[in-house]
């Protein structure tokens, strides 16, 4: 799973959310393996999070190879000042991939 925290740029909260709904969100669903994903605004001042999950790290880096992806993600990163992906996995549980 992937977690990718976003600095995103002072006025764009609005514009990225519809970057997120209108572009990212469906071309990633569409994608093999997708399982689930979610943007996550702070409450209060912080860090945004994008959450990005696929039944497998193979498939989740297939997607990270299309032309597809090399055309939402810019959409995305030209709302943010920076970013830092954060690779997760899952240690347990009934819900273990």
């Amino acid at each position: 799973m992937l977690h990718v925290e976003l600095d995103v740029t002072e006025g764009h909260d609005a514009e990225l959310r519809g970057v997120y709904a209108a572009e990212f969100y469906p071309a990633v669903s569409a994608q093999p393996g997708f399982v689930a994903s979610e943007l996550l605004a702070p409450v209060g001042a912080g860090r945004w999070r994008l959450v990005i999950r696929f039944a497998t790290e193979e498939q989740r880096l297939a997607w990270v190879d299309t032309d597809l992806h090399q055309k939402v993600w810019p959409a995305i990163a030209a709302h943010l000042d920076g970013f830092e992906p954060v690779l997760f996995v899952p240690s347990g549980g009934s819900d273990e991939r």
